[in-house]
């Protein structure tokens, strides 16, 4: 996620914290600053976020880990304003398997409210606990109670939310995940006007929260039609067998007039006979403005790119493109480039198919 810093490593999934976060935490110390004029309230406030952010750490890496054991591997959490965020490769598409990692997360902060629940007990006794309150009581019972409304915050069924994928998974026993998605997204819009209404007289950080759950269910409602869509697909199926390809001695200008007379826009990048990276219109824009017509491809082509094999599942390929890397996938055949993959390639084959399963139905 553009804005992260990398803070380190946990389980083998690295851990980034976003830039807007240490902005939250700078408003908080001043704030409270302004409210209290006490260094000691500031230093308590920012220890206290520190530690709410561990928790959100440990609930992201509960669903990590249980993703993990359906071999689901993680891309990365990172820590935002509003909460943490564990990028899965890929959601499981198992209703059971979902259920056990939307579960996860929650279950981590019941577990870590039950520990500190005993610790308080033991030293203070459980009425403590009730008679501190969220916002009273030493750091111990703010944390258990952290963890009480975490856990019941995200079970809330707000899809994208943990609560909102329980209830996709719960759908998803009975019918297929298109429509299972699409009435989750449904009730996640209605949870995501409710919290915008309350947040506008209550708390303006409720309207932020319901900004990213109505544009994180759109996202994930277009990415499960999209998978749906190249079901059964191989990548064969979409591949262009007929293309131009460029030398890496080749200059910028030469690629702008390959590309001029005909419809492809992303073209392979070969040195003796070997393919050795990508090169799109918007990368010979960009590298023609920063270093003239006469650099050469190598300058501004991508090095890093997905091959596979015409047999190969489409849907599988597209999940592990890195975002970082060209989005056009080199099919290789016998060793040789035997044809090539690019969005627009995906995009068509989509219409197409989604106007014959519309005929279809029609007839």
């Amino acid at each position: 996620m553009k804005w992260s810093l990398r803070i380190g490593r946990i389980a083998g999934i690295g851990l980034y914290i976003h830039a807007t976060f240490l902005i939250l935490v700078a408003w908080v110390a001043i704030m409270e600053y302004i409210g209290r004029e006490s260094s000691a309230a500031v230093l308590y406030s920012i220890v206290f976020i520190a530690l709410i952010f561990v928790i959100i750490v440990l609930h992201e890496l509960g669903h990590a880990l249980a993703a993990r054991r359906y071999g689901i591997e993680t891309q990365d959490i990172t820590l935002l304003p509003i909460g943490g965020l564990a990028r899965l490769k890929r959601i499981p598409e198992d209703p059971a398997q979902e259920l056990v990692v939307a579960f996860a997360g929650p279950l981590v902060n019941l577990v870590l409210a039950a520990a500190l629940f005993v610790g308080i007990s033991i030293s203070a006794g459980p009425r403590e606990v009730i008679r501190a309150g969220y916002m009273g009581g030493d750091l111990i019972a703010q944390l258990f109670w952290v963890n009480v409304i975490l856990a019941v915050f995200n079970l809330i069924p707000a899809f994208p939310m943990d609560g909102g994928r329980v209830f996709r998974a719960l759908l998803a026993f009975r019918m297929n995940r298109v429509r299972a998605t699409e009435i989750a997204v449904g009730v996640g819009h209605f949870c995501a006007l409710a919290f915008g209404a309350v947040g506008l007289f209550r708390d303006p950080f409720l309207v932020f929260i319901a900004f990213f759950i109505w544009i994180g269910a759109d996202a994930e409602l277009q990415h499960v039609r999209l998978h749906a869509s190249l079901s059964g697909v191989t990548v064969g199926d979409v591949m262009k067998r007929n293309f131009d390809s460029v030398d890496v001695s080749s200059r910028l200008e030469d690629v702008s007039r390959l590309a001029a007379p005909g419809f492809q826009r992303e073209f392979p990048v070969v040195e003796d006979g070997r393919v050795v990276g990508f090169i799109g219109m918007e990368d010979v824009a960009r590298g023609i403005a920063r270093a003239g017509p006469q650099a050469p491809v190598a300058e501004a082509m991508h090095r890093e790119f997905e091959t596979a094999k015409p047999g190969d599942s489409l849907e599988q390929v597209i999940s592990d493109l890195r975002p970082d890397a060209s989005q056009v996938i080199a099919v290789m055949e016998d060793g040789k480039l035997a044809g090539i993959v690019t969005p627009s390639n995906i995009g068509e084959h989509i219409m197409v198919r989604s106007a014959l399963a519309r005929t279809a139905r029609r007839a």
